[in-house]
């Protein structure tokens, strides 16, 4: 192998190493950011909870849910236990439809 043509390989490695770390923190960054949108609908749901404001909404099956954190059960929860989040929704009357 040439002089150039290990330097090339150098280089192409080194671009590839760098692009995986790139990509690794950008993974972090996305994930910082689901947890931190996963809180904030936490504690909209809590408030809404409080304020006894029904929320209906479609999971990503379509299949329609609705109500209060309470009051649904297991209804509007993903595998995870976490809430599954409002795909189409306009707020009409103290409720979420």
């Amino acid at each position: 192998m040439t002089e150039g043509m290990r330097k090339l390989t150098l280089d192409r490695t080194l671009d590839l190493e760098a692009r995986h770390l790139h990509d690794e923190s950008r993974i972090t960054q996305l994930m910082e950011n689901l947890r931190r949108a996963e809180d904030r609908l936490s504690q909209l749901s809590e408030y809404l909870d409080g304020e006894g404001i029904e929320v209906r909404w479609e999971d990503e099956a379509g299949t329609s849910q609705a109500g209060t954190s309470r009051g649904r059960g297991s209804q509007g929860r993903t595998s995870e236990g976490g809430a599954a989040p409002p795909r189409r929704s306009r707020r009409t009357r103290g409720s979420f439809v």
